[in-house]
C-alpha cells in the first residue's frame, strides 16, 4: 500500500493497478496437411484506476461523518476500433485489518472492533451507463460495517482509454475509533471490449486517515453550608445559601488528541442536558480553553441567572443539569458532557400535642385557631370544661314526717315569691319546691 504522509488533509493515495488480463500474440502451429493456419489472437489490456479525495476538513473525529470522492478512470488499449470498458459494481473496504487484501492493496493495520460504518447517505455521481444515462448507486443498510458493495442501476460505461467519473458518498466514523488510523480499500472487477473480444481487467485503490482524539467531562458541586464543602449533593435548610461550582477536564489522550477551545457551562434546572434555553439555575459560565489533560474548576458562584443570591427554597431533592460545550482543536466540532446535582432544603418547624386528663379518662384538646397546623385535630373524645364531678342525684327525706316528699308550687309571672314556710324542723321553700 502506498501512503503520503503530507498532512492529514492530504493523506491519501490513488493506487493504480493495472491487473491487466492479456491477450498476447503467440506463435502460430505450424498448420496440419489440408488445413488453413488460424487467425492471429488480438492483444489488449483491460485495468483501471481508483483516486480517492477527502471532502471532510482534517482532523476527523469520532461520530463525525467522512465525505469520500472515488474517482474511477478506466485503461483498455489494443483494439483497432474498440476498446470499452464496464463496470457492474464497486467494493469498498471501510476499515481494512492487518494481512487482509482487497483486490491487490494489502492492508498494514489492524482497527479496533468496527470503527467505521456505513451511514446508507445519498450516493452522488457523474458516472453514465452504455446510452449516456447518470446511474443510480445502491448500497447496504445503515450501520453496516467491514467491505461493502455499491452496485449501479446500469454498469457504468466507459467509451474509451482514460474516461474518468467521481462517486461521491459518507462513512461515518463510530464513536469508539478516537486515536485510530483508518486503512481502506476500493476496487473493482470489470470486463473490456477490446475490437469485440471480451477481456477481464481490474482496478483498485486505497486511502487512509487517523481518527483524533477529542474529548471533555464535568462535575457539578453544590455547597449548602457556605462553600466549606462542595459535593454532588447537599441538604441545608430553607434559607440557607448555596453555592456551585464545576470541574470542567480534557479528556483526550494520545498523538492524535487536541486542545479544547471555546468552552462554556450551560446549566438548567431539572435533568434534561441542553446547551441551550431551558431554565436556567445560574447564568453560563465561560471555561474558555483547556490543553490535552488539563483541567479547571470554576470560581465558586453564588447568584442565579437573575443576580439573586442562592438559596435554599423548597424542599427537595432539587435537580440542577449542566452541560459544557466546546470546539475541538481549531475545528467546527463540538463536544460537550453533561452532570446533575441536588440539593435538598430543610424546614424547622415544631409542634404541641396538647392533652387533658379527667377523672381517668384522657382528652386530645382542639386546636381552633386559624393558623392551627395539619394533624392538630381532636382525634379522641371531646376534652370537658371542668373536671369537677358532677353531682350524684338525690332524694330529700322530710325529717317532720319521716315521709319521702317533693313539694313544688307555680308562681305565676309577676308575682313575688312566698316566703318559705317552715314545716317543724324542715323548712319548705316554694320557689325550689323542695324540703331542706
Amino acid at each position: 500500500m502506498c501512503k503520503i504522509s503530507s498532512g492529514l488533509r492530504a493523506r491519501y493515495c490513488a493506487l493504480l493497478l493495472g491487473v491487466a488480463v492479456l491477450a498476447l500474440v503467440g506463435t502460430a502451429p505450424t498448420p496440419a496437411a489440408g488445413q488453413q493456419s488460424p487467425s492471429p489472437q488480438v492483444s489488449g489490456s483491460c485495468a483501471g484506476s481508483i483516486g480517492v479525495t477527502f471532502n471532510t476538513a482534517t482532523p476527523v473525529f469520532s461520530t463525525e461523518d467522512v465525505n469520500l470522492t472515488l474517482t474511477l478512470t478506466s485503461s483498455v488499449a489494443g483494439g483497432a476500433t474498440t476498446n470499452t470498458e464496464s463496470v457492474p459494481s464497486l467494493g469498498v473496504d471501510l476499515a481494512c485489518s492487518s494481512g487482509s487484501s482487497f483486490g491487490s492493496v494489502g492492508c498494514s493495520t489492524e482497527p479496533t472492533g468496527n470503527p467505521i460504518v456505513w451511514p446508507a447517505h445519498l450516493v452522488t455521481t457523474t458516472c453514465t451507463d452504455r446510452t449516456s444515462a447518470p446511474v443510480t448507486w445502491s448500497g447496504p443498510a445503515a450501520g453496516t460495517a467491514g467491505p461493502i458493495t455499491l452496485t449501479p442501476n446500469n454498469p457504468v460505461f466507459f467509451s474509451g482509454n482514460g474516461q474518468s467519473c467521481r462517486v461521491t458518498f459518507d462513512v461515518e466514523v463510530a464513536s469508539g475509533a478516537a486515536g485510530q488510523t483508518i486503512e481502506q480499500a476500493e476496487g473493482w472487477s470489470g470486463t473490456c471490449d477490446i475490437d469485440g473480444t471480451t477481456v477481464r481487467g481490474s482496478a483498485a485503490g486505497s486511502d487512509f486517515f487517523d481518527v483524533a482524539s477529542c474529548g471533555v467531562s464535568i462535575v457539578k458541586n453544590l455547597s449548602c453550608d457556605g462553600g466549606a464543602s462542595f459535593n454532588n449533593n447537599c441538604t441545608g435548610s430553607s434559607g440557607d445559601p448555596l453555592q456551585v461550582e464545576y470541574t470542567v477536564t480534557n479528556t483526550a489522550s494520545g498523538g492524535t488528541a487536541v486542545a479544547l477551545n471555546n468552552c462554556f457551562v450551560h446549566d438548567v434546572t431539572g435533568q434534561t442536558a441542553m446547551t441551550s434555553g431551558g431554565t436556567e439555575f445560574v447564568s453560563d459560565t465561560t471555561v474558555g480553553s483547556l490543553a490535552v489533560g488539563g483541567n479547571t474548576t470554576t470560581t465558586a458562584i453564588t447568584t442565579d441567572s437573575t443576580g439573586t443570591a442562592l438559596a435554599c427554597s423548597a424542599d427537595g431533592p432539587n435537580f440542577d443539569t449542566a452541560e459544557v460545550d466546546c470546539t475541538c482543536g481549531d475545528t467546527s466540532f463540538h463536544v460537550d458532557a453533561s452532570s446533575t446535582a441536588n440539593y435538598s432544603c430543610e424546614t424547622c418547624s415544631v409542634s404541641v400535642d396538647k392533652q387533658v386528663t379527667c377523672q381517668g379518662t384522657t382528652y386530645e384538646v382542639s386546636c381552633t385557631g386559624p393558623d392551627t397546623p395539619p394533624g392538630c385535630d381532636t382525634i379522641g373524645p371531646a376534652a370537658p370544661t371542668s373536671c369537677k364531678a358532677p353531682p350524684a342525684s338525690r332524694s330529700t327525706r322530710s325529717e317532720a314526717t319521716g315521709a319521702s316528699r317533693a313539694l313544688e308550687e307555680h308562681v305565676p309571672p309577676g308575682q313575688r315569691s312566698p316566703q318559705p314556710k317552715t314545716l317543724g324542723s324542715a323548712t319548705w321553700s316554694p320557689i325550689r319546691g323542695r324540703i331542706r
